[in-house]
């Protein structure tokens, strides 16, 4: 339940002159796409599928090694089948799903639900409890949703598309809209500035994938995302089963029982509006946390308590201090908030330009606010350009709707371009017949994005509302009652 990537930087104002060649590189009849993350790579596939011609640009580097990337630790996604593994299947049919599916037994959909003192109130799913909730498969009424790691779901999507079909270390610095001087039946391009190195290019249509921050967004609107009132922790406790196994006997060790702890799924720890949250993966036997504090008002909590300057494993000393925000928490989850954090200074992969690391080379704090979009966020209908993902409808973590509605974005909109391009002479990207259908297919975004950010901020409230949280949430999970035989 992580909240979704790219929530901790600034928009600018778009600047027409912050590339000092005025050349503009013209693509007549590609589809321009920035981003590439689940929403980005996922729209790529179905056009790909289609044979219809676009580009992805993408400001991070490309990874060095997709199966390095397999290997590390990373958050898990529980994928929708009405969403996520609609999407899934349309890119690839069987092909692609059955990759998905072989590689979704790193976490399973068992959940846990603990109060801040440590009480087991709830535990769903697969080999789980006895007696505390329903046994289920991920979904509120059983619905099968497997879980599978950002970094395998990142590795499908990229296999499946042509390597030249991604331009890497593309930030995009601004967008406008220039003429089209060509016999094309378009009046106008947008025009993509990439900066000196890379230069302007211009596009038919532009799609938004790029995040909280999104630079498509600001030719749409000037509304920009505002602060949520959390911030959140991200930490690694790794080996938790092996130090099960050569710890029993030794319940003094402070790193003892953490396996048992936070169980073979998901598990949420809530209280006193604050909350851990982790998903165990059998990648190097790890749990992966989310720490998540209540900071209303308080957009530079981390600067402002001096967190941000410690390393990861002084910070979570600092947190379940005796004065810090998890002071009064129970014991086992202190010592699972300690566990994290002195394995993540010292084992944490720094994302370049995320998060630093001091001089002895242990990683510092990697802390960040939590921002969202207005719930029901819309703009004026744009000819040439529309966003999709939290780049349209930034949302809080609470409900799980973050990555599959934007592969739910993808998918439809991928349905309203090759409705465009069949409904055109030729396979020319016509205004006339893509507009039409990106309008309509925006109504449906807007609708479905409302209802999904909705209920993440009222399971938000919920969890984080009251000083228990737990208790609400695991009376919730029992409301659902059994799933179905």
């Amino acid at each position: 339940m992580a909240a979704d990537a790219s929530q901790n930087g600034t928009a600018a104002k778009d600047n027409n002159n912050n590339n000092s060649n005025n050349t503009i590189h013209h693509h007549h009849n590609t589809i321009a796409i920035i981003g590439a993350g689940p929403a980005g790579l996922t729209l790529g596939n179905l056009l790909h599928k289609h044979a219809i011609p676009f580009t992805i640009f993408e400001r991070r580097p490309r990874p060095a090694s997709l199966d390095e990337l397999t290997r590390q630790p990373s958050g898990f996604l529980d994928l929708h089948e009405e969403s996520g593994l609609a999407a899934l299947r349309a890119c690839g049919g069987g092909e692609l799903y059955e990759q998905f599916r072989a590689v979704t037994g790193e976490c399973s959909q068992a959940d846990r639900v603990y109060d801040h003192e440590g009480q087991l109130l709830h535990a769903s799913g697969s080999g789980e409890v006895e007696g505390y909730g329903q046994g289920g498969r991920g979904g509120e009424f059983g619905e099968d949703r497997p879980e599978v790691s950002r970094a395998w779901l990142t590795k499908i999507l990229l296999e499946a598309l042509p390597a030249d079909t991604i331009r890497w270390e593309h930030k995009l610095l601004s967008v406008s809209e220039v003429e089209n001087s060509s016999s094309s039946s378009n009046n106008k391009l947008v025009a993509l500035d990439f900066g000196p190195e890379h230069g302007r290019h211009s596009f038919p249509f532009v799609v938004g994938a790029d995040g909280a921050w999104s630079r498509v967004r600001n030719l749409l609107t000037d509304v920009k995302p505002a602060y949520a009132g959390q911030q959140y922790i991200s930490a690694t406790a790794r080996g938790l089963s092996s130090r099960n196994e050569q710890q029993q006997g030794q319940g003094q060790d402070r790193r003892s029982g953490l396996a048992d702890l936070v169980g073979t799924g998901s598990m949420m720890a809530l209280g006193q509006r604050n909350g851990v949250i982790s998903h165990r993966n059998t990648v190097q036997d790890t749990a992966v946390m989310y720490i998540v504090v209540d900071a209303p008002g308080q957009e530079d909590w981390a600067e402002s308590t001096g967190l941000s300057r410690m390393t990861t494993a002084e910070a979570g000393k600092v947190l379940v201090g005796e004065d810090g925000v998890f002071g009064k928490w129970g014991d086992a989850l202190k010592r699972l908030v300690l566990a994290g954090c002195e394995d993540e200074s010292v084992h944490g992969i720094t994302e370049e330009g995320k998060v630093g690391s001091d001089k002895t080379g242990q990683k510092l704090l990697d802390v960040k606010p939590m921002y969202t979009l207005p719930v029901g966020h819309r703009w004026a209908h744009h000819p040439r350009a529309t966003v999709i993902g939290d780049a349209a409808h930034l949302m809080g973590p609470w409900a799980g709707e973050g990555v599959n509605t934007a592969m739910q974005d993808a998918l439809e909109l991928a349905e309203a371009i090759v409705g465009a391009v069949r409904g055109s002479e030729g396979r020319d990207i016509s205004e006339e017949s893509l507009s039409p259908r990106v309008e309509k297919f925006e109504l449906g975004m807007w609708e479905r994005a409302a209802e999904k950010a909705g209920e993440s901020e009222r399971n938000g409230k919920l969890m984080f509302g009251s000083d228990h949280g737990g208790r609400a949430l695991a009376a919730m999970f029992k409301s659902f009652g059994p799933p179905p035989q």
